[in-house]
């Protein structure tokens, strides 16, 4: 898991999870990196949730959450985070669905973010195929 200890980075700005096979959550002490501006997610095959102390990530204005698979759905809390102006997911089939322009499940959740960007699942590169990325939609 991702240490607690993480609550203590009150003046970080980015943060960067990386390749992180085995973790699951997001602890639930990121609720006082307030500083955050930037947050990626990336390689994370077992995550499953984020916590709802997101909610608390008042200067996020960037969240990426790329090849996640197993990321069930947005919390509600996320619709607090009004400086957010990026969301950009890849790779996560879950969030995908649910994250569709005006019918998925959590569209309600995304809907006040300026750009939202999501490349499906199915359209996902290999790490030398980004030459061949047709597509790239921009709700």
């Amino acid at each position: 898991s991702l240490s607690e200890g993480i609550q203590y980075l009150i003046a970080l700005e980015n943060l960067d999870i990386y390749g992180c096979p085995k973790l699951i959550s997001l602890p639930e002490g990121i609720q006082h990196l307030t500083a955050l501006r930037s947050l990626r997610i990336c390689n994370c095959e077992d995550l499953s949730s984020l916590p709802k102390q997101i909610g608390c990530l008042t200067s996020l204005s960037y969240l990426q959450i790329w090849k996640c698979p197993n990321l069930m759905s947005i919390p509600d809390e996320l619709q607090n985070l009004t400086a957010l102006e990026t969301l950009f997911i890849g790779g996560c089939p879950h969030l995908e669905k649910r994250c569709k322009k005006d019918s998925g499940e959590d569209w309600h959740k995304i809907s006040h973010i300026p750009k939202v960007l999501i490349i499906p699942y199915s359209e996902i590169p290999s790490s030398t195929g980004w030459g061949s990325l047709r597509k790239l939609k921009c709700c």
